[in-house]
């Protein structure tokens, strides 16, 4: 019966997140649009709010081949570009958004291909859905600004990749779980901070659209992972 009602209750938050993927976070809508920030607390369990692979403050470390502000020269796979009108902090979010976005659509796929739980598998293609109509708005404002954004993930989240894709069965479904989850804590993290310090408002509305989002991901994913849980008699908890 527990099981019953978890799944019933997966269902109904995968079929509500996606009566959602029409309105009000279209590509590139940020003039004159509300946002809600739909912030909630981060799961405080122990370690639950550690940083992810690849996770950086916006004030710390660039991305390994993103030039400095103003910087020139011919773009090479994964390199970046700043711009010398944005503040730093907001030149390294954008990075970092951009990284951090191509390792979840990664993810996703990654999950698609391999998760043998049905449920699971709908929640990679949902990965892939937004992270990439997330990643299509962000390149809108780096176009605008002239900012050349990173074209792969970090090193760290390629690493947890490879780390991914050698696992198979039950393995890789709990292993995908607790990655999604802890990245998305770290994402959430990331954009809650972004909402309320950057100076740009094209990127302050992005990061205050783009968390109710990843909330919702991370809603899932704890979710997924109960019911993982439960039809192992607890394994994992």
């Amino acid at each position: 019966m527990k099981k019953l009602l978890i799944l019933a209750s997966i269902s109904a938050l995968l079929a509500g997140c996606a009566s959602r993927d029409t309105g009000g976070t279209g590509a590139g809508a940020y003039g004159g649009t509300e946002y809600g920030a739909g912030r909630r607390e981060l799961d405080d369990s122990p370690g639950a709010n550690q940083k992810g692979a690849g996770a950086a403050d916006l004030t710390g470390t660039l991305p390994a081949g993103t030039a400095a502000a103003g910087g020139t020269g011919t773009a090479t796979p994964g390199a970046a570009q700043m711009s010398a009108t944005l503040t730093d902090a907001d030149n390294q979010f954008m990075q970092r958004a951009a990284q951090d976005g191509k390792a979840e659509i990664r993810m996703g796929q990654v999950i698609v291909q391999k998760a043998q739980n049905q449920d699971l598998r709908n929640y990679g293609q949902r990965l892939i859905n937004d992270h990439t109509r997330m990643d299509q708005q962000l390149a809108q404002i780096a176009a605008r600004k002239t900012v050349l954004l990173p074209t792969q993930a970090d090193a760290a989240h390629q690493q947890m990749m490879d780390t991914l894709t050698s696992l198979s069965g039950m393995d890789f479904d709990q292993s995908a779980l607790q990655d999604a989850i802890r990245d998305h804590q770290t994402d959430i993290q990331l954009y809650q901070q972004a909402s309320t310090t950057l100076q740009d408002p094209d990127l302050r509305a992005f990061a205050q659209q783009s968390l109710p989002i990843l909330q919702q991901h991370l809603d899932l994913a704890r979710q997924l992972r109960a019911t993982l849980n439960a039809s192992q008699g607890g394994v994992g908890q």
